[in-house]
C-alpha cells in the first residue's frame, strides 16, 4: 500500500510539473539567416545564428542560445515555430529563457555573405572545411574562428603553410602573442592537437599545401576577393566595391577561409 502511495505522489508531481512549465511556455515564430555573425555570449564570443521574430523585422539580431532539438546548418534559411519557456533563477551568466523547437515550418537554402568569390583562375583552390566548435569540456574557447581569426586587423592577409610544423608553430604564436583572446583561455593543448587532427583529415602536406585567408571588410557594400594564378603563384586582391561617395554602411563583414592547393602552387604575398 505504501508503494502504491508513493507512486501516486510522484506521479502527481511530475503532472503538476510539466503544468506549471506549459503555463511558463509561449509559443513564438522565429525566422533564422543562412549566415551567422560572431557575437559575445558571456566573457567569450561564439559563431551565433542571425534572428528576426517577424517577417517585417529590418535588422537581423544576434542569437547565442540553442534551440532544443534543432539541428540549425549555415547555408539554409528557416521558418520555426518554437516555444519560449521562461527558466526560473537561472544562473548568474545563464539566461532566464531557454527554446524547444515545435515544428520547421519551411526551410530553403539561402545567401551567405562571402569575401571569396568563384574565380576561374583560382579554380585550383580547394575549400577545406573542417567543424568549428569545440569541446566545453575541454576548453573555455569556443570555436577555431579565434585560432584563425583572433587578432587579425588587417584588410587582407593570406598564409600558406607547407607542413604540419608550420601549421603548429603559426597557431603556437596565435595564442601567445593573440591576448585579448588567449590569456585565459584553458586547454591550450587540447586547441592545438584537435585542429591540426581536424585540417589533417582533409590536407595531406605530402601533396598539398594549406592556405588561411583572412579579410575584414567594412560595409555595405563590402569588398570581395579576387584571385589569380601567374607562374604557380596564387596572386589575391581586393575588389573595391564601395559607392563612389565612400562606405554606406558601418557593418564589419569579418571571414576566414582555408584552401588546399597542389605542392607547386605557392602564395605570392603582397
Amino acid at each position: 500500500m505504501t508503494t502504491k502511495i508513493i507512486a501516486i505522489i510522484c506521479t502527481v508531481t511530475v503532472l503538476l510539473s510539466s503544468c506549471d512549465i506549459t503555463k511558463r511556455a509561449t509559443k513564438k515564430t522565429l525566422y533564422i539567416s543562412a549566415d551567422t555573425r560572431i557575437c559575445n555570449a558571456g566573457e567569450f564570443q561564439k559563431e551565433c545564428m542571425l534572428i528576426k521574430w517577424s517577417k517585417d523585422q529590418k535588422e537581423w539580431n544576434n542569437f547565442s542560445d540553442n534551440i532544443d532539438g534543432f539541428n540549425y546548418e549555415k547555408g539554409n534559411e528557416y521558418e520555426l515555430l518554437v516555444s519560449e519557456i521562461k527558466v526560473e533563477n537561472p544562473p548568474a551568466d545563464a539566461s532566464d529563457l531557454k527554446f524547444k523547437l515545435v515544428k520547421i515550418i519551411s526551410q530553403k537554402k539561402g545567401e551567405i555573405a562571402s569575401i571569396t568569390q568563384e574565380h576561374k583562375y583560382c579554380k585550383e583552390l580547394i575549400e577545406v572545411r573542417v567543424t568549428n566548435d569545440f569541446d566545453f569540456n575541454k576548453t573555455n574557447l569556443s570555436s577555431l574562428n579565434f585560432v584563425f581569426h583572433s587578432c587579425m586587423s588587417k584588410e587582407l592577409v593570406a598564409d600558406i603553410f607547407h607542413n604540419e610544423t608550420e601549421l603548429k608553430s603559426y597557431i603556437q604564436n596565435e595564442m601567445k602573442t593573440c591576448t585579448e583572446y588567449f590569456k585565459d583561455t584553458t586547454g591550450k593543448e587540447y586547441i592545438l592537437n584537435e585542429t591540426i587532427a581536424r585540417i589533417k583529415k582533409e590536407v595531406d602536406f605530402t601533396t598539398q599545401n594549406l592556405i588561411v585567408l583572412n579579410a575584414n571588410f567594412g560595409g555595405p557594400p563590402f569588398n570581395t576577393i579576387d584571385c589569380k594564378i601567374e607562374n604557380s603563384k596564387i596572386i589575391f586582391n581586393v575588389i573595391d566595391n564601395h559607392n563612389k561617395n565612400g562606405i554606406s554602411g558601418m557593418a564589419l563583414n569579418s571571414e576566414w577561409k582555408l584552401f588546399k592547393v597542389a605542392k607547386n602552387i605557392e602564395l605570392q604575398k603582397q
